[in-house]
């Protein structure tokens, strides 16, 4: 199930591994949705 939270942020750093990525949201639940989504992507820091 994808959830979209932090989609723009995930797909940026799998397409530049180099680069830094950061995402802010004011949601501390979207934060962890997105955290998720971003290991489960492999682009977790």
């Amino acid at each position: 199930m994808w959830d979209w939270a932090g989609f723009i942020p995930i797909e940026v750093a799998k397409m530049n591994p180099s680069l830094e990525v950061w995402d802010i949201d004011i949601s501390k639940t979207m934060i962890k949705l997105a955290r998720r989504n971003a290991e489960r992507e492999g682009v977790a820091s």
